[in-house]
């Protein structure tokens, strides 16, 4: 039952995360226009031109890869979920 409610939760802020990027992309195209981004709990965590590179900074932060949402930001939407 355990293993059902952290995934639920887990579901549930991924949801969050995305919809957070979705709010601020518009923002972001300026500063962040084709970079990924990294979001974790509604925050910006890093930033990088390659996926791997915005990968490595966020571990470096502990972060592991199915607690966040990686986008590329870019006029037309490109999304990994790991």
């Amino acid at each position: 039952m355990a293993t059902n409610i952290a995934a639920i939760e887990i579901l549930d802020q991924f949801g969050k995360d995305t919809l957070y990027v979705e709010r601020n992309r518009q923002k972001w195209l300026d500063e962040y226009s084709d970079c990924w981004v990294v979001v974790y709990r509604e925050k910006l965590i890093s930033h990088a031109d390659t996926f791997d590179e915005a990968l490595s900074k966020a571990r470096v932060q502990g972060l592991q890869g199915s607690n966040m949402v990686i986008e590329r930001i870019t006029r037309e939407p490109i999304s990994l979920i790991l």
